[in-house]
């Protein structure tokens, strides 16, 4: 998937579904339940096929190194190379880097979701709430759009 795709694919996906927040654990997930097919997710995990979700991803950032050593094909779909940096004593797995600017762009992606979500209990949302996370979510896809020069998509 080109950066294009993915974008629209994150962005579309939350204003069909909304946010992937999990309360109980006060974190954000690529898939709310931990199934593959759950429609709720956040905007990466809107652009994971559900053949390349396994749930052990859930807790671990898209940069992650256990995510870019155990899943490469995961990368490998979003067009990157992923490239592990050894760790250390605090962190074993390390963190990984590409050879350009997509982990990036993911990071973007995720934070967008992230940053808007927090704060709100998915299905126990007042509508004022879950609009002003959208708000807060639109403003960071349209920065997003602007730094990455993509095109902003029309809701579905």
């Amino acid at each position: 998937m080109n950066q294009q795709e993915l974008f629209t694919k994150a962005y579309l996906g939350i204003k069909k579904h909304g946010f992937s927040f999990d309360s109980h654990a006060n974190e954000c997930r690529y898939r709310l339940s931990g199934n593959a097919t759950d429609p709720i997710r956040c905007g990466i995990g809107h652009c994971i096929l559900d053949e390349l979700y396994n749930p052990t991803m859930e807790g671990c950032g898209i940069w992650d190194g256990f995510v870019s050593t155990y899943y490469p094909e995961l990368f490998a779909h979003f067009g990157l190379v992923a490239l592990r940096v050894d760790g250390d004593d605090a962190n074993p797995v390390g963190e990984c880097t590409a050879l350009d600017d997509g982990i990036q762009f993911l990071q973007d992606l995720q934070d967008a979701h992230d940053e808007a979500a927090l704060g709100t209990e998915t299905g126990d949302i007042s509508s004022d709430t879950f609009d002003q996370a959208i708000a807060v979510f639109e403003t960071a896809m349209e920065d997003i759009a602007d730094k990455y020069n993509l095109s902003f998509p029309e809701a579905a």
